[in-house]
């Protein structure tokens, strides 16, 4: 007993020193998270219906995809990549996607030559082509997944109808800055 109370004796004095820790670390991290910045990269329109649509370029071509955040990657319908003249080549072997209602498809692969999303070019940009894609609406030509939103820290802002990439601008000198 003499003992639990020497040690609740001490007590204050140990909170005492973690608070000046504390209040240490705050004072020499908070300067570098000032530094700290986010900048909009780009903005992508998205229409909402049954699901989220927005508009892009393939080979200068106007097209329509839905957003799916939720896909390993992008893919277009085999409809729609004959459509627009895509030459199409095997995926890697044992490849298969499974599908929302738990169909697997052996897709193929295409680079499209020039991809525009948000006016900005992307030169060689892969897409997987599958039969129908599931989620597909009228004049959709496939889905954008995580090889597009995988890149940049990502805003979903569907009820204003945006979604914004967004890069964080770290201080030059600042302990938080990736290497």
């Amino acid at each position: 007993m003499v003992r639990r109370l020497s040690m609740l004796s001490e007590l204050p004095k140990f909170s005492g020193i973690a608070l000046v820790s504390i209040a240490f670390s705050i004072a020499v991290i908070a300067p570098a998270l000032a530094a700290c910045k986010m900048a909009k990269m780009a903005e992508l329109s998205v229409s909402m219906g049954l699901v989220p649509l927005t508009d892009a370029k393939i080979n200068g071509h106007e097209v329509r995809f839905v957003v799916d955040s939720g896909a390993f990657y992008s893919i277009l319908s085999t409809t729609s990549a004959a459509e627009l003249n895509l030459k199409l080549g095997p995926a890697p072997y044992g490849m298969s996607i499974i599908g929302i209602g738990g169909t697997r498809v052996k897709p193929s692969i295409t680079n499209v030559e020039t991809f525009t999303l948000a006016g900005l070019p992307v030169h060689n940009m892969g897409f997987f082509v599958a039969g129908s894609v599931a989620g597909l609406t009228s004049g959709s030509v496939g889905l954008l997944g995580q090889n597009v939103f995988g890149v940049s820290d990502v805003e979903y802002d569907l009820a204003n109808g945006k979604i914004r990439f967004i890069k964080m601008c770290f201080a030059r000198h600042s302990i938080f800055r990736p290497h």
